[in-house]
């Protein structure tokens, strides 16, 4: 089952890597806004899904430290090849806005493996059979409230201090914090143990609302209104879909108040099957 998230990878990084080259040999060409907002959204979901990665692995920790170098490096490279002749400062911008979300993101799934829930495969034999419904607790529901207020009250005060002119640093931050939001709202969604086809709809739709934090709090043109919520929108399709990838090779995003129960069932399914072949 292993081989399809390998197939999985195999594809996000063939497409990343052909995509880089094809604008790196055609320097000068101005490529349709079109093609420069698929790359944007290809990139950005890939950026999403190495931080989640590096945070909720089961490897050993050099596995993911060394991991999360190769794929924040395979980043940089594909987001400076496909730049027309970068210089010293550009290469900067696009590395900022590269390494500090994905080092956001594998932090905070990082501190959610360590005290709250991880991906574990699942025997159904051993994890039970799937709830049913919307299953939102209140605890749950009040994570992501308090999700989205920071990401708010950040954002007003990035806007009252001067929105962009106060540097890309902080607009970095900004897209890290809705993209970490984002990215937990899929995993709970693609990975839980409720119902996908009621879930992944509903966090989509807040995927596009999500979206349009960063242009209400940097301000500008009233087209980007229209163009991060489609953006955003994009980067949850592809997300949403790899995870869904993940999920038919039977893993789950379990809390670990749970993990007690499970390995219980894991006890129970042993003996069982040690009697049946005796």
């Amino acid at each position: 089952m292993r081989i399809r998230i390998l197939v999985l990878t195999a594809i996000h990084s063939a497409i990343g890597v052909i995509c880089a080259l094809t604008a790196q040999l055609s320097p000068g060409r101005n490529w349709p806004a079109q093609v420069e907002f698929g790359f944007l959204t290809l990139i950005a979901s890939q950026m999403l899904l190495i931080g989640m990665w590096a945070g909720l692995s089961r490897a050993r920790w050099w596995k993911r430290f060394i991991g999360g170098i190769l794929g924040l490096g395979y980043l940089l490279f594909i987001g400076i090849a496909a730049s027309p002749n970068p210089n010293s400062a550009e290469m900067f911008v696009i590395g900022l806005l590269l390494a500090l979300p994905t080092t956001v993101l594998a932090s905070l799934f990082l501190l959610i493996g360590r005290f709250y829930a991880q991906v574990v495969s699942d025997d159904r034999r051993i994890l039970g059979q799937a709830t049913d419904g919307f299953q939102f607790s209140t605890r749950q529901l009040l994570y992501v409230t308090l999700g989205i207020s920071i990401v708010l009250a950040f954002g007003r005060t990035v806007r009252s201090l001067g929105g962009e002119a106060i540097g890309m640093g902080v607009f970095a931050l900004v897209i890290a914090l809705c993209g970490a939001l984002i990215m937990l709202l899929l995993v709970w969604s693609s990975l839980g143990r409720g119902r996908v086809v009621v879930r992944l709809p509903l966090v989509i739709c807040g995927a596009a609302i999500i979206g349009l934090v960063p242009p209400y709090y940097f301000g500008g043109p009233w087209w980007r209104f229209v163009t991060w919520p489609v953006l955003v929108t994009s980067v949850a399709l592809i997300v949403g879909g790899s995870l869904l990838v993940i999920r038919r090779c039977d893993y789950r995003f379990v809390r670990l108040s749970d993990m007690a129960q499970i390995e219980r069932n894991q006890i129970l399914l042993g003996s069982q099957m040690q009697s049946e072949a005796t």
